[in-house]
């Protein structure tokens, strides 16, 4: 960014899929000078909205719309045209557009008072907190859920980051000087973030120490908060934590994709990997091989669910919840949960197909004609495949037709709203379905990077178990 108001200004983000973040934002430090020559600008309304007509020529409505906008982005042609338009009034170019035919998918935010709202609270986390002589940690999680997990466990910040989004060294001291204490135990949670976190911790913070705890997994992470006390010196929580830590493997099984070289072991399309603490373990033919890889035989029983995400996540909390029954027993938990695998049902509403294309989920045709069609298509997935089940023309339709599938599916016992970049839908899903489920079994979350790159902005999901 880089204005008449002095040098660009590095705000540390990083994106995925071209989409930033906007946890991200959470922790990071602006220059005053900055926020005082940026707070004071107008910056208007941006107004959006699709008009639907016939033969509408975008020459025309660019040409009209440059005379009542400062900025301006029209797409698309003949029947429907999609304005995108920053201007001082967002009437008048609602009263221009209606001309052309009916207007649909309107959308209107204040952008002075965004940025004034921007300005006014990284002003107030750049102010420097009242340091107090004490022992504070900071971790780095990704997604909602996962912070909401380690900030409820103790953790005085969250820095955004993960697997395929690491922090910053900028953003970890910002966290750490926002915790308030004088020592700052920082938990990485990811084999990549941990060489970050050391040269955060090298950095010049004044009276802030920071000490990286080498988690290397969320997993360890959270085993690791179990020994935190802040009663009690840095030193002695740094002794407990990382024999809390130590106690903690966590095994990840995935499928490789390609020919490769991991851990000094050539892996062949195909194979299945376990993973161990970050390293290399196992290499087979099955994942139910590569799950009982690291265990006695008979210790671990592998159960496709036939689902993901959100989806897989219900399955979980009802089998733990299974788990923890009075009369529970290792063959009842197993039972229920198989019987459950493949009976929950799930929905995604995307914004456009480009990103399950380039995963290769779908084909270039089936993304070429959805982007031509400027639908919302909402999908499923089964067998492992990602299927289409229509295709709205617009996000409010497409919230109306994801209702109305949910409910084709019969009563639930558990439900879950998922969201990429936009929890507004999401809410407003969340709210439409209040009656099939009571609140303590309905979930509203942000979607982890790993699916939220493959489905793109603005995509909403809903799973339901029965």
């Amino acid at each position: 960014m880089l204005g008449e108001t002095g040098p660009a200004a590095d705000l540390g983000l990083r994106s995925v899929g071209g989409v930033i973040n906007p946890h991200q934002t959470e922790s990071v430090a602006i220059d005053s000078d900055f926020l005082d020559a940026h707070e004071a600008e107008e910056f208007g309304y941006c107004t959006q909205f699709v008009i639907h007509g016939q033969e509408l020529n975008v020459d025309e409505l660019r040409s009209g719309f440059a005379g009542i906008a400062d900025s301006t982005v029209i797409v698309g042609g003949g029947q429907a045209v999609r304005i995108h338009v920053h201007t001082a009034d967002p009437g008048s170019a609602l009263t221009y557009g209606v001309g052309f035919g009916e207007l649909d998918e309107l959308k209107i935010d204040n952008m002075s008072l965004q940025n004034r709202d921007w300005a006014a609270g990284h002003r107030e986390r750049a102010r420097p907190a009242e340091i107090r002589s004490g022992v504070s940690v900071i971790a780095v999680a990704s997604g909602r859920g996962l912070a909401d997990l380690f900030q409820d466990a103790g953790c005085a910040a969250i820095i955004p980051g993960g697997q395929t989004l690491n922090p910053s060294a900028s953003e970890i001291i910002d966290a750490a000087m926002s915790a308030g204490t004088t020592d700052v135990i920082v938990l990485p949670n990811n084999h990549n973030v941990i060489l970050t976190a050391n040269q955060a911790a090298e950095a010049d913070t004044g009276e802030i120490r920071l000490h990286v705890l080498a988690t290397r997994t969320m997993p360890q992470g959270t085993g690791a908060l179990l020994g935190f006390n802040p009663e009690v010196s840095v030193d002695d929580n740094l002794a407990n934590m990382e024999s809390a830590r130590g106690a903690v493997e966590t095994l990840e099984v995935t499928q490789a994709v390609r020919d490769s070289v991991v851990d000094g072991r050539e892996v062949r399309e195909g194979e299945y990997m376990a993973i161990l603490d970050g390293k290399l373990a196992a290499l087979t033919a099955t994942p139910d091989a590569a799950a009982a890889s690291q265990f006695d035989d008979g210790a671990v029983t592998v159960i496709d669910c036939g689902t993901a995400s959100v989806g897989h996540m219900l399955q979980v909390i009802a089998a733990a919840e299974d788990a923890v029954a009075e009369d529970a027993t290792l063959e009842s938990v197993v039972s229920a949960a198989g019987s459950r695998a493949g009976k929950g049902y799930g929905f995604a509403m995307v914004d456009t197909l480009e990103y399950l294309q380039k995963g290769g989920r779908i084909g270039k045709a089936q993304a070429f004609m959805g982007s031509l069609l400027k639908v919302k298509p909402i999908l499923k997935v089964a067998d492992g495949e990602v299927l289409p089940v229509d295709r709205p023309r617009n996000v409010r339709r497409g919230l109306q037709r994801l209702e109305e599938l949910v409910r084709e599916q019969g009563p639930v016992s558990k439900l879950a709203v998922a969201y990429t970049t936009d929890a507004g839908p999401a809410e407003e899903m969340r709210n439409r379905l209040s009656d099939l489920a009571d609140s303590a079994n309905t979930y509203t979350l942000q979607i982890g990077s790993a699916i939220g790159t493959h489905v793109g902005p603005g995509a909403v999901a809903v799973s339901t178990l029965p």
